[in-house]
């Protein structure tokens, strides 16, 4: 409702009553008159009928009368009928299906149950792990070597000296980080994983498959529980593959707590490019981003972090409502020698403020003329480009044809200079 205080009175009505010509009870306004009567001739002759034609229980066939006028409503369309008796045979149907109810409830339940995901850890067992070596070493090792890599070529300063790997598994993370960091620079390696059996295993890998030789990389530990009260931290932590065996996500959000206060450079969390896991990988950055309530006040500026890949932003993700935001990881299949490909969804979060190129998030399509390429900018954007020797120069030309997906694209705005690297 408006309300409106800006009123004032008609001036010659003011006027008026200022000068006592019209009485304020009197003004034109006043609509009011005193109880009515009927005029005498009426009332007498209605009393006349009265008496002439007595009825019995006037009164109260009077009020019945009286209540009907009350309730009556105007003449209802044909369209006004068709709605009520749409109505009525849903309240009638209604009423029927209440008797069905149980019978429906027990088919619901089997369908949901049909269609709802049932949750539950992998046992890994001796053979389990075998299996799991056996499927998921290469493409393991694939992945986390993609992504070391990327951390050295980036960042030539870092040099790490200890690393904690939260899932290990059968050890892919001791041999991409030796690999990518050699000649031992690595002084530790503590690896956690609830799987003895698993433990077994890449204990075993490291020895050369000898039960009682020494390990090819010193400093190697292995624990099935990573303990909330040491303070250790490490230059590089690792989460691979391990999310989805997680119960919850009060329980995820409490993993990546005690690895993010466990972090002194770079925290790398890695799932397979699913959709599911996807929404993983975007929660768990939204987490580190956002500083979640589980930090207190002062944890929430001393563990402020940024997205070091694959995201040049901090901003929400634009591929939440599209598809997943995934790269392709290239090996070569030592069993089919062949090259094979998987998909992964990934999130490597640092410290340091970090401004970035834009990032090619789908594989260029080139042409004699022109490379079509998919970016994510630094502003939080997906951006389409389409770059020619003509319009940008023959060296981006270049540049951008030699460039695929996940890689960054060493541009800026011509209209800006941050970002410049």
């Amino acid at each position: 409702m408006k309300v409106n205080h800006a009123i004032e009175l008609e001036k010659h009505i003011a006027q008026e009553i200022e000068t006592n010509s019209v009485h304020p009870k009197k003004h034109p306004g006043i609509m009011s008159l005193k109880p009515i009567q009927l005029p005498p001739r009426l009332r007498d002759a209605m009393q006349i009928i009265l008496e002439k034609y007595p009825t019995k229980d006037l009164e109260a066939r009077s009020a019945k009368f009286l209540n009907h006028l009350w309730g009556r409503h105007p003449p209802q369309t044909d369209s006004v009928i068709q709605a009520k008796a749409a109505a009525i045979e849903k309240e009638l149907l209604d009423a029927e299906y209440r008797s069905f109810e149980a019978k429906i409830k027990g088919r619901l339940m089997k369908r949901l149950r049909y269609v709802t995901y049932h949750w539950q850890p992998v046992e890994y067992d001796a053979f389990q792990g075998f299996i799991y070596m056996y499927s998921r070493l290469l493409f393991d090792y694939s992945a986390l070597y993609r992504i070391l890599h990327e951390i050295r070529m980036r960042d030539s300063s870092f040099s790490p000296v200890n690393m904690l790997d939260f899932g290990s598994g059968v050890g892919s993370s001791i041999w991409a980080v030796n690999a990518v960091w050699p000649k031992k620079k690595i002084q530790e390696h503590l690896c956690i994983d609830t799987s003895n059996d698993m433990n077994t295993i890449a204990r075993l890998l490291l020895q050369g498959a000898q039960e009682y030789a020494e390990p090819c990389f010193p400093g190697v530990y292995f624990r099935q529980s990573l303990s909330a009260t040491s303070t250790n931290t490490y230059d590089i932590v690792i989460c691979a593959f391990t999310l989805f065996e997680m119960p919850s996500q009060n329980e995820r959000l409490k993993l990546l707590l005690n690895l993010w206060r466990k972090t002194d450079c770079y925290l790398v969390i890695v799932e397979q490019g699913t959709n599911a896991a996807f929404q993983l990988i975007n929660e768990a950055r939204q987490f580190i981003l956002e500083n979640s309530e589980m930090l207190s006040a002062d944890e929430r500026q001393s563990l402020k972090g940024h997205v070091f890949s694959p995201c040049p932003h901090d901003l929400k993700c634009p591929r939440t409502d599209a598809s997943p935001c995934n790269t392709q990881v290239n090996s070569y299949d030592w069993k089919s020698e062949k090259q094979v490909s998987d998909l992964i969804s990934i999130i490597c979060t640092l410290y340091i403020s970090d401004p970035q190129w834009p990032r090619l998030v789908r594989s260029c399509t080139k042409s004699n003329k022109c490379i079509h390429c998919r970016l994510c900018t630094s502003e939080g954007h997906l951006q389409y480009s389409i770059i020619t020797s003509r319009r940008q120069g023959k060296a981006l030309y270049r540049v951008a044809r030699a460039s695929d997906w996940s890689d960054l694209l060493p541009v800026r705005d011509r209209e800006s200079t941050d970002g410049d690297r």
